[in-house]
């Protein structure tokens, strides 16, 4: 377990986290008025407890091997002591004091003992033994003042580095052995085969110093920030680090290959502008996700499922307004204010290309062969190439196109019918030929269609406007209708046609999803699901809706059942891979797409698209 002591002195500030177990981490904030000890379940991101700890000055954290105990260094004014607290209570019971300061921790590797790093007010390096069993803390080594300490895996070497030095003391004996003249260092990584440090160092030459243990030799420098915080794979090929991009609001996550020592992925997380250059980092002990601590006066703990997902940074021009997948392996992005579509590669998240898009694009859909993408713009439907973007046929429509986040485009059960909402009706066009068959006959004259969508049965065409119109999707005719005090936007057809979620306005002015079974004419609000945009599972089992701040809610639709999947970015749109794997999140707030694998609902990873983000779909 890895001690993360105080980085700055505004009381304000969250500052040190640890690791507890393989299923959490554990992160400790403080304020002017409070100190807290969070426990975050890594599988599930959310908070499963913590500790209260009062207004007494604390500057870090470390848990005992066996998960039990959480260690605390308390400081008052007369007081310096390491207080230790049961996880299970929450309530202290033991301490050691230390009248010359508390610098780190370290867990020992073979007992239950720890290791303190201690002598900043005497300007001494003091190495104290503490027995967690007795709470006793015997003096083992004293030398000249450090700035850093660590503990080799197999806990045979302590590693202390000095304004100028890193010194090697035996961890039985506790006799210095060895001195290499490495000036700087202010954090020490042991990579856990032994064979690596990692010596993060300070200005003037900020990096990460690769020391090789086998030969006493620097075998390369990572650049990174000032005392940059590093985390090593459990296996020890990979190195993970993270940086704030000064003058911008992001972070970047970086995936680095501890045999080139080449950065081979890396991956953009928000981070609030006032943020530090150095971010503290920690590594599960299954080494499959790591954990990011935001130093701002809002706390806030990222979760990244690793591997990293991202390689490169997407960035294209303008506004980000829809979202759909041409194939399994390419996202279409409808910029509404750059007037493109650009084709983004999932797995690479490479922009591989950029299409005229006509005014304003709203979203975009292809047709069952892959090879058209039908992009719905300001004026109407353009037909495009999905491979060249040469454009194929454009259809405009009686009147304009509003320019919202809505389900707006619909593909007939057999694919040969696409059905696009204008505002004023519903058009019909035929693929591949791409020409206007006409107007749906069964919405009556003068209403306002904010939504569309198709059971993929073939029986029913399903239509938000003045009021819900359920259709013949074949005919046109009307099968039943339902007044509503405010039409629908988005609505999803479950996978036989019986039913349609979609959200709304009840008679009492609350704002829910509900569902509509058709043969019934019943209609039913789902209790504690919050509306939003929702896709239907390929499988028709789960409806996912973006209705949350913070999360993407998942309503099994067997069960009646919702779990809440925590989102990378906040929600406002949601899609689902061809393949049912992973969720596609929209942001208002972001100019991010978030990705959510489904079989591991931890945050995975996200994607730069350099605007806000609103209507998804997906094919």
């Amino acid at each position: 377990m890895r001690w993360h002591p105080l980085l700055t002195l505004a009381l304000s500030l969250p500052f040190s986290y640890s690791v507890q177990a393989a299923d959490s981490f554990a992160y400790f904030t403080k304020t002017t008025n409070a100190s807290t000890l969070s426990l975050l379940n890594s599988s599930t991101g959310k908070q499963t407890g913590g500790i209260s700890l009062g207004i007494i000055a604390r500057s870090g954290a470390v848990y005992s091997n066996d998960g039990s105990l959480a260690f605390v260094n308390e400081n008052t004014q007369n007081t310096l002591a390491l207080v230790a607290y049961s996880l299970s209570t929450g309530k202290p019971v033991g301490s050691v004091q230390f009248l010359d300061g508390i610098q780190q921790v370290e867990t020992s590797p073979t007992s239950s003992d720890l290791f303190v790093l201690s002598g900043h007010v005497s300007h001494n390096a003091l190495i104290y033994q503490v027995d967690t069993t007795t709470f006793t803390a015997t003096k083992v080594y004293t030398g000249p003042e450090a700035t850093a300490l660590a503990l080799s895996p197999n806990g045979a070497t302590f590693y202390l580095a000095t304004s100028s030095a890193l010194l090697f003391i035996n961890g039985t004996t506790f006799q210095q052995e060895q001195s290499l003249t490495i000036p700087g260092i202010t954090r020490i990584t042991p990579s856990p085969d032994g064979q690596r440090l990692y010596l993060s160092a300070n200005s003037p030459s900020p990096g990460i110093q690769v020391l090789n243990l086998q030969n006493d030799t620097i075998a390369g420098t990572i650049p990174a920030t000032n005392s940059a915080y590093v985390a090593v794979s459990p296996d020890s090929s990979t190195i993970y680090t993270a940086k704030y991009q000064l003058g911008t609001s992001q972070a970047t996550v970086e995936q680095v290959a501890a045999s080139t020592l080449t950065v081979t992925k890396s991956l953009v997380v928000p981070e609030p502008a006032e943020g530090p250059p150095t971010l503290p980092l920690a590594l599960s002990p299954g080494g499959d996700t790591l954990a990011i601590l935001s130093q701002t006066v809002a706390p806030s703990v990222t979760l990244i499922k690793l591997p990293l997902l991202s390689v490169t940074v997407v960035e294209p021009v303008g506004n980000a307004c829809g979202v759909a997948f041409t194939t399994a392996a390419e996202i279409s992005v409808t910029n509404c204010l750059a007037d493109t579509v650009d084709i983004v590669d999932v797995t690479t998240q490479a922009l591989k290309a950029q299409y005229d898009a006509g005014p304003s694009p709203v979203t975009a859909l292809t047709d069952q062969t892959g090879d058209v993408l039908y992009v719905l713009n300001a004026f109407g439907v353009w037909a495009l190439s999905a491979k060249t973007g040469r454009v194929l046929n454009k259809i405009e429509f009686p009147s304009a196109v509003p320019v919202l986040p809505a389900s707006l485009l619909a593909l007939s059960a057999d694919g040969k019918t696409l059905f696009a909402a204008y505002g004023a009706g519903v058009a019909e066009i035929s693929t591949p030929t791409v020409e206007l068959l006409g107007y749906i006959p069964g919405i009556p004259s003068g209403s306002v269609v904010d939504g569309i969508a198709a059971s993929p049965s073939g029986n029913y065409l399903f239509v938000a406007g003045d009021s819900f119109l359920v259709l013949n999707q074949s005919t046109g005719a009307l099968v039943a209708s339902v007044a509503l005090g405010v039409a629908p936007t988005f609505l999803v057809s479950s996978k036989d046609g019986s039913a349609v979620y979609f959200d709304a306005y009840n008679p009492e002015n609350d704002y829910s999803v509900y569902m509509f079974e058709v043969a019934s004419e019943t209609l039913s609000s789902i209790v504690n699901l919050p509306p939003g945009q929702m896709v239907l599972s390929p499988d028709g089992n789960t409806l996912y809706v973006a209705g949350s701040p913070t999360d993407v809610q998942a309503y099994d639709t067997t069960t009646q059942t919702i779990t809440e999947l925590a989102s990378p970015v906040p929600p406002s749109g949601v899609a689902v891979t061809p393949d049912g794997s992973t969720l596609v999140v929209t942001s208002y707030a972001s100019t991010s797409l978030g990705l959510i694998p489904i079989a591991n609902p931890v945050l995975g990873s996200k994607i730069l698209v350099g605007g806000e983000t609103a209507g998804i779909s997906v094919r």
